[in-house]
């Protein structure tokens, strides 16, 4: 080692002996010493930061390199979003699958599209789109029918031999249809009307029949006539209301039952289910009915009693009444059984009733007709 490098390593000696080691600066030192390494630890953490983002960064970003497949179901996939299912897959990535909400899939389509479910008891078929129109035939809950017209409010059907005109309120379509009919089951349909027709008898009919009664012996004619005359009367239901066990039923006022507003709502859906589509003296007069059995004691003490007696009415088995009763039943049969409550009652005692289609006048003792069904004891 030459002088001058002899001097130079003296000097750094004697500096550091008097600034750094000396006692009199150790705590500055100490301050300048710590503040550096603070420093140098920050300089490496902000390096070793930047350096893991730009590794990321150098990787495949997932969102950028899969493939964004829109899809509604599985044949919607084209060629080109296959080919981009299988470059990620090959590549172990998962392709992104997002709902295009740009495109609605159609509902499927439903076996009662072009069918109606019937949802009420003893519904009219008229021949005409007319309250005022032939009845033609009968359908009763769960009857089945194809649609062939309809105008919003009259269905035009065929079920079974049947075909004419029903009420739209009184069916459903549709997927609402698939509720009230069991999958794969024989479905019901229609009761046609049997229209007894007259035998016109002519001119020439009428003489023939002469000649023969003449032909006959006056005894034979005197024996054979009351007994036919009786015959043509008892076998005539043209016109029940000729018949002696008929009465005319005046409306009277009774006594004002208690009941609370569930059980108004329960007995107006099965109003609504058994004679919605009657006019408003019927629905009174069924819902006069229930009160009858109501207070006779016979079906039970309560409303719920008389409605869910076993045989009696078949609506309270029914999935729509479970609809009336959360949504409440038709505003007409409620006002008629709000009425029969307060005291209005057009039945007098009677307890049981039934569609006029499907009356046994000869078994009742006595009997009253309001609108299409027959009241009696």
């Amino acid at each position: 080692m030459n002088k001058r490098a002899k001097l130079k390593l003296r000097n750094m000696k004697l500096f550091f002996i008097k600034y750094i080691f000396n006692g009199k600066y150790i705590v500055r030192n100490l301050m300048i010493a710590t503040i550096f390494m603070a420093v140098v630890v920050v300089v490496m953490g902000v390096a070793i930061v930047s350096g893991k983002k730009d590794d990321e960064s150098a990787k495949p970003n997932n969102n950028d390199s899969q493939a964004v497949i829109y899809v509604e179901a599985v044949d919607n996939l084209n060629s080109t979003s296959i080919m981009a299912l299988s470059s990620n897959l090959e590549n172990d990535n998962q392709p992104d699958v997002i709902p295009n909400s740009s495109e609605m899939v159609a509902d499927a389509p439903s076996e009662f599209d072009n069918k109606f479910v019937v949802i009420a008891e003893g519904v009219n078929v008229r021949a005409e789109a007319t309250t005022e129109s032939d009845i033609v035939g009968s359908l009763t809950y769960g009857n089945v029918g194809d649609i062939i017209s309809s105008d919003g409010e009259w269905i035009y059907f065929t079920s079974g031999e049947v075909t004419g005109y029903v009420k739209a309120e009184f069916v459903v379509t549709g997927k609402e249809a698939e509720k009230y009919v069991t999958p794969g089951s024989e479905y019901t349909t229609a009761i046609p009307v049997v229209q007894v027709e007259e035998k016109e008898t002519t001119t020439e009919e009428a003489e023939e029949t002469t000649e023969e009664v003449f032909e006959e012996t006056t005894e034979e004619v005197v024996e054979e006539e009351p007994e036919e005359v009786f015959e043509e009367e008892s076998d005539d239901n043209s016109d029940p209301t000729s018949r002696d066990n008929y009465v005319a039923v005046e409306t009277t006022a009774r006594g004002a039952i208690s009941l609370t507003e569930e059980e108004i709502n329960l007995v107006a859906s099965i109003v609504t289910l058994e004679c919605g589509y009657e006019p408003y003296e019927g629905q009174l007069a069924v819902a006069n009915v229930i009160l009858n059995r109501l207070q006779s004691g016979r079906w039970g003490s309560t409303v719920a009693d008389v409605i869910y007696a076993p045989g009696q009415f078949s609506t309270a088995s029914s999935s729509s009444l479970q609809y009336y009763l959360e949504n409440g039943a038709k505003a007409s049969c409620v006002q008629a059984v709000q009425e029969a409550v307060a005291g209005t009652n057009n039945i007098g005692a009677y307890m049981s009733f039934r569609p006029t289609y499907a009356a046994s006048y000869d078994s009742y003792t006595t009997f009253t007709i309001i609108g299409n069904h027959v009241f009696f004891n």
